[in-house]
């Protein structure tokens, strides 16, 4: 195990958390996740998205990511997947075209109990290590307009904005960061 992989794993522990790629016994426990925050604070989804087909299709791809409580609880998700794999947020257009192999992450969801403690962030960290480890070397998301607190958290990571624009109905922020 190498240097930053260490560290990770020490930052997750000092929360009382694991990371790690979701098996197929966690796609209903992800499904469930999503639909406890429709309607909350900043929640663009709806009874109809994230459906059962999207999180399967994420674990499917090995790109569904979660994050566990020392119960082993869920506590946080998010999908990766090749950009190649999403032509509606590449024809977005405003990527950086330096990047040779993005990735895009969505879904990214935190069990409201768990909100504002850092979870999004660790998860956040821990799923673009993984992917850097498999060749990515950017990583590319959208935040709602409407969404301040997603918007504060790329920001306060450092991701970089990168232009505005709608898809599937919904105004959204464009930012990207190189791993």
């Amino acid at each position: 195990m190498g240097e930053k992989e260490n560290i990770q794993k020490q930052r997750l522990a000092e929360k009382g958390v694991r990371a790690g790629r979701a098996g197929l016994q966690e796609v209903q426990p992800v499904l469930q996740l999503y639909q406890s925050l429709v309607g909350s604070p900043g929640c663009l989804w709806s009874e109809d998205y994230p459906a059962l087909a999207d999180v399967q299709k994420d674990q499917a791809q090995d790109g569904l990511y979660c994050l566990y409580d020392e119960s082993g609880a869920l506590i946080a998700a998010m999908a990766a997947e090749d950009m190649e794999a999403d032509p509606e947020i590449k024809a977005a257009g405003c990527w950086n075209p330096q990047f040779q192999h993005p990735a895009v992450l969505s879904r990214l969801g935190v069990r409201i109990d768990c909100q504002r403690r850092g979870m999004a962030q660790a998860l956040l960290l821990f799923t673009m290590e993984e992917l850097k480890k498999q060749g990515f070397d950017g990583v590319c998301l959208m935040a709602g307009k409407e969404n301040p607190g997603a918007v504060a958290l790329y920001e306060g990571m450092g991701f970089h904005f990168c232009g505005e624009g709608q898809l599937f109905e919904i105004d959204w922020k464009f930012y990207e960061k190189r791993l």
